[in-house]
């Protein structure tokens, strides 16, 4: 099989997926992140902090003898992989921007205290955030962990560890139509000058 179409019903194209191999002993088990946002070619892995890698390495490169990819960008009827035989099963989450409720984006860090202003629309009430240009974490914050500003009780979707306060590294102002960096990010969690995308609900 050269091509194979997903149809997942959304009526418009994806601007994000996470896809994941269901079945053991195949694949490498990781969660391979496309986004709209990412140079082509390339994805992230959710339990990584690794920046974008070619497809090369994803998610589905050791099935069969050839790797499998998102050949051509996702549209609004399908995903379309290409590769060798698929013979296992997956999952997939397809993620799309809606006015008022949820947002896919990128954002270009400072490294200042002044962060980048992102809009969102909406007051959001969680957010993910991962640099792509290399290491750093998934950010993830949200109101109801942490409901007033600025928000730094962080999880890092990527690792197993505790819920952490890097009140001077990963500050972010939630505010009506989007957030706020507010530190320079020492370690790359949100705010380095590098690129990032980001969902937010």
């Amino acid at each position: 099989m050269s091509t194979q179409t997903i149809n997942h019903g959304l009526g418009v194209a994806p601007e994000m997926i996470i896809a994941k191999e269901r079945d053991s002993g195949s694949g490498t088990g990781d969660w391979a992140v496309w986004h709209k946002d990412l140079s082509s070619g390339t994805y992230l892995v959710l339990n990584d902090s690794a920046g974008e890698a070619s497809w090369t390495d994803a998610l589905f490169s050791n099935i069969g003898t050839t790797s499998v990819d998102f050949g051509n960008d996702p549209d609004g009827s399908g995903i379309y992989l290409n590769g060798g035989d698929i013979p296992n099963n997956y999952i997939a989450y397809f993620f799309v921007s809606v006015a008022g409720f949820s947002k896919v984006g990128s954002y270009e860090g400072n490294n200042s205290t002044d962060g980048p202003l992102v809009y969102c629309g909406f007051k959001p009430r969680w957010i993910c955030v991962k640099r792509i240009d290399g290491i750093g974490s998934w950010i993830i914050v949200d109101t109801a962990r942490d409901p007033y500003n600025d928000t730094d009780a962080t999880l890092a979707a990527d690792t197993s560890v505790a819920e952490s306060s890097y009140a001077a590294t990963s500050d972010f102002d939630i505010l009506s139509n989007g957030f706020k960096l507010r530190h320079n990010m020492t370690y790359g969690y949100a705010n380095q000058a590098d690129s990032y995308i980001f969902y937010a609900v």
